[in-house]
C-alpha cells in the first residue's frame, strides 16, 4: 500500500511555521516531505523526510509513496532569503512542477 504523503516547501518561513505542526498532528499523512534548500529543525522527526532540492529541477516523489497534497509556503517573506529571488524569477515553471507532483490527489 503507498504511504500518503504531504509536501511542503517553504516550512521555514512565517506560514510555513504554522503549517508544519498542524502536518504533524494530522494522522492523514504517514510522511511529510520537506523540500528546501538546507536542512532544517525537521530533519530529525520520524515521519520528515527532507530532501535537499536545487528549485529550478525538483525532482518527483519517490516511487510508493502517493503525494495527496502540497502546500507551497513560499514568498510570505521575500524580503528575508535568497530562495526567492529564484522563486519570482521562475514562478510559472515552479507552481507548475509543484503541481504536478501533487497530480494525482
Amino acid at each position: 500500500m503507498a504511504k500518503r504523503v504531504a509536501v511542503i516547501v517553504g516550512s521555514t518561513g512565517a506560514i510555513g511555521r504554522q503549517l508544519m505542526p498542524l502536518l504533524l498532528a494530522s494522522p492523514r499523512f504517514d510522511n511529510i516531505v520537506v523540500l528546501h534548500h538546507r536542512l532544517t529543525q525537521y530533519a530529525e522527526l520520524p515521519r520528515v523526510k527532507e530532501r535537499i532540492v536545487d528549485f529550478s529541477r525538483i525532482p518527483p516523489p519517490p516511487a510508493g509513496e502517493d503525494v495527496e497534497a502540497v502546500f507551497c509556503c513560499v514568498g510570505t517573506t521575500q524580503k528575508k532569503g535568497w530562495v526567492y529571488r529564484g522563486f519570482s524569477e521562475g514562478r510559472s515553471r515552479y507552481s507548475d512542477r509543484l503541481g504536478e507532483m501533487g497530480g494525482r490527489a
